[in-house]
């Protein structure tokens, strides 16, 4: 979700969010992108990728939902509505979802450049 630089900037120029999407569609994945303000730039420009009207349609037999943009439509997101039985992965690439709500939900939350510190057990 997210293809925009950041919400409410309609350019998709030097967008990390659209660089993942691509780098994922060309390694092979079905790849599914929402942005409400660069939806028709996306599709414009990069026919290849799959383009959906609403968050929800980006998690249709998903296997992991990528945060690449953060909308406040997505950091409100239900997470415990909004996933099919196949999608319970989610990347938060902005850090900017609560992982509590949505590892509460039984989501696997992950982030970008978190550290988790290990204890000698868990090792």
């Amino acid at each position: 979700m997210g293809a925009s630089y950041k919400p409410s900037v309609g350019d998709i120029s030097d967008s990390p969010a659209l660089d993942i999407a691509i780098r994922m569609h060309r390694a092979g994945a079905e790849v599914r992108v929402h942005d409400p303000s660069v939806n028709d730039l996306v599709r414009r420009h990069h026919p290849e990728l799959t383009v959906v009207d609403s968050p929800a349609q980006t998690l249709i037999g998903a296997g992991v939902l990528i945060v690449a943009t953060d909308w406040p439509r997505y950091t409100a997101l239900d997470p415990a509505s909004v996933a099919d039985s196949t999608t319970r992965t989610v990347i938060d690439a902005r850090r900017c979802l609560d992982p509590g709500r949505w590892r509460s939900a039984g989501w696997d939350y992950q982030t970008l450049g978190a550290f988790r510190h290990h204890t000698a057990q868990e090792a």
